[in-house]
């Protein structure tokens, strides 16, 4: 029965195996602690997706009441990042497939995370199956999605998802280019040179499935983000594109827009 993993993360958690991942400067607070488990939710929405609840050594009643009836609908874990009967979209970014499950039940454990370095989302079967073509995921296997809470009233399922999986569109504000970048545009961050890819109306770190993208510009100088404008040694005015450096600069904006320096 499922419930016999909590009996397990509660002696995890009086052993001192317990604890939470990553930093509280990357992550959000969360609906409620459970011992032996993460309670925060990452900033970036990223996890590794695991499935239970379709063998008969994890199926069962869930911490919330719902039973996991054999993995045949849509559910998840994670009631203690997200709170009970919660709804999410869980994105695939590399192929922008989507499913939308309801947060049932506490877990996974800490160690799990731990073992990855990196929050674990265990859901249905049905999510693993329709978003990578596998029925039965480990942690191991480091299946990348994103995670949207969507309105109560989406309905579960696969492609269910609002549109862009997050209910507010498959573009991203770009300060960086202070522009909307369409969906799949990667950018390199102007404060931290790190790289972020809009999916579903969110920007995820990292870069997947790039149809475009704007990266930080090698001068004499050294490397400039974009919108960066310069003066270069011929006394020409150049400006990052998110490419290369170029002109021309007028009134202090160039090809790429108002200058951001």
């Amino acid at each position: 029965m499922r419930r016999n993993w909590i009996v397990f993360a509660s002696l995890l958690a009086a052993s001192g195996c317990g604890g939470q991942l990553g930093s509280s400067g990357d992550e959000s607070s969360a609906a409620f602690s459970f011992p032996g488990t993460s309670s925060t939710i990452p900033s970036n929405g990223n996890y590794y997706l695991t499935s239970f609840g379709y063998s008969a050594n994890d199926d069962g009643v869930m911490y919330c009441g719902q039973s996991t009836k054999t993995g045949s609908w849509f559910y998840a874990a994670d009631a203690q990042r997200y709170n009970c009967g919660t709804r999410i979209a869980i994105t695939n970014p590399a192929t922008g497939k989507c499913a939308v499950a309801e947060t049932d039940d506490v877990g996974p454990a800490s160690w799990v995370e731990s073992a990855v370095s990196m929050p674990v989302l265990d859901a249905s079967p049905l999510v693993s199956e329709y978003l990578f073509g596998v029925k039965g995921a480990g942690n191991t296997d480091k299946l990348l999605v994103h995670v949207a809470v969507v309105p109560a009233s989406t309905p579960l399922g696969a492609g269910n998802c609002p549109s862009g999986g997050g209910g507010g569109g498959t573009s991203c504000y770009s300060a960086t280019m202070a522009a909307t970048e369409p969906q799949y545009t990667c950018v390199q961050s102007a404060t931290d040179q790190t790289w972020y890819t809009c999916i579903g109306g969110a920007w995820v770190a990292g870069t997947a499935s790039c149809n475009n993208g704007y990266h930080w510009c090698s001068t004499s100088t050294g490397s400039v983000p974009p919108r960066f404008c310069q003066q270069g040694s011929d006394g020409v005015w150049r400006q990052c594109t998110g490419y290369s450096m170029q002109p021309p600069v007028s009134n202090w904006a160039g090809p790429a827009g108002p200058c951001s320096n």
